[in-house]
């Protein structure tokens, strides 16, 4: 077995940081070593404490670890073995130390004081040695900042992947969900000839969905801001909302005209179909209690369709795609679900529907709050209902 004096010598002659010495002056430089043991799990080094030792690796491996932003991460940086060198930046810039250093087995190591290294500098100082001191100096202060850039983009990446994940499986889980609640609803249709009862079932399914995509958004490690759950400048945002929908409003207005004009089924219509709780198909005319539970029905409905259209499925997308056109493609995809929501009660209502989504999904791409695009959509929605008499011709 070697002793510690050999392990140094015999280190030392094959480290690229000690080459060109000869027999003597390694010699001489191996006398100014000391040797320490440490026990594997001990910290060697912490990051910011006061550098005073340049450390050989004699035996043994040891972890070399940064910390991250956030308290209590630790980015890994390399593990060292036999003959690698740690703690050189520090003592060339007299800086502090730029990583923590633990034992990850019981390590053996050579460790040479800065005051030790002063005096080898101060000894052999001459014109090309002073300057190729301040050249390694300069490199050492420029390797630490590339270092420091590096573990900052290694955590910001490690960040987008973790987010890109949990929103790739929330969009996964609510694709699911819809399928189900799809299959539900067609198979419901075609059984049951009440429109109340498919509506109130359809009503339950789709809570149903957005409590289950509620309880994701909340493990999955991001706060419920990013999924539009927040109040935002909703006061000055007010004035835009009520305006974009006056404007989806007189779409809606305009659209019905078109098909009058355009379509001889429809031509007995009037735009204006004043109603409060009448039936498909019936004449116009007004039955409160009907009103009264068609327009909760509806306004449930519409919260919780922005909950799973919007802040579910747009914010995943918006945080899942990349590329330039990726909040364009987020509003896009998740307004195609929005249209199949409607599918069932009709495919008219249905393009209806993704068309004002889309502007709606411009909106809380630009508002991040779901405030407005549930306000948007309640007014919309009774209009249709209570003044074009929209379910009065989607069939």
């Amino acid at each position: 077995m070697s002793s510690p004096r050999e392990l140094i010598d015999s280190v030392l002659a094959r480290n690229h940081l000690f080459a060109g010495l000869d027999d003597g002056q390694r010699a001489a430089l191996a006398s100014r070593f000391m040797v320490e043991r440490i026990p594997a799990c001990s910290q060697i080094v912490e990051e910011g404490d006061k550098a005073e030792k340049l450390y050989v690796v004699l035996e043994g491996r040891v972890d070399v670890g940064k910390r991250g932003q956030a308290e209590g991460e630790s980015q890994h940086l390399a593990t060292l073995s036999a003959g690698d060198v740690f703690g050189e930046m520090a003592v060339l810039e007299s800086a502090a130390r730029s990583a923590t250093v633990r034992a990850a087995t019981d390590v053996v190591l050579a460790s040479l004081s800065r005051k030790s290294f002063q005096e080898l500098q101060a000894a052999e100082r001459t014109p090309f040695n002073q300057m190729i001191f301040n050249l390694a100096r300069n490199l050492s202060a420029r390797l630490r900042h590339t270092s420091e850039i590096t573990v900052v983009a290694l955590q910001n990446e490690l960040k987008s992947a973790q987010a890109r994940s949990a929103m790739g499986r929330l969009i996964i889980y609510t694709i699911l969900l819809m399928t189900f609640y799809h299959l539900l609803l067609n198979t419901l249709a075609a059984a049951v000839r009440d429109s109340t009862c498919t509506a109130c079932v359809s009503v339950g399914a789709a809570a149903a969905i957005a409590t289950g995509l509620l309880a994701l958004m909340r493990s999955s490690g991001f706060p419920l801001w990013i999924y539009g759950f927040r109040l935002g400048s909703w006061k000055r945002e007010l004035f835009p909302t009520l305006l974009v929908t006056a404007g989806l409003c007189l779409g809606a207005t305009l659209a019905k005209w078109v098909l009058i004009q355009l379509v001889p089924a429809m031509g007995q219509l009037s735009v204006f179909q004043l109603s409060f709780g009448q039936g498909m198909g019936e004449a116009a005319g007004v039955d409160p209690g009907r009103g009264i539970l068609v327009a909760l029905l509806f306004g449930v409905f519409a919260v919780v369709q922005e909950i799973i259209v919007r802040g579910a499925l747009q914010s995943a997308f918006q945080e899942f795609l990349t590329g330039r056109f990726r909040l364009v493609w987020a509003v896009v995809l998740s307004n195609a679900m929005l249209g199949a929501l409607h599918l069932h009660l009709s495919p008219l209502l249905a393009a209806l529907a993704m068309t004002a989504g889309l502007v709606w999904g411009w909106m809380y791409a630009r508002q991040r709050s779901l405030i407005g695009v549930m306000l948007s959509h309640l007014l919309v929605g009774w209009y249709g209902l209570f003044i074009l008499g929209v379910e009065r011709f989607v069939k």
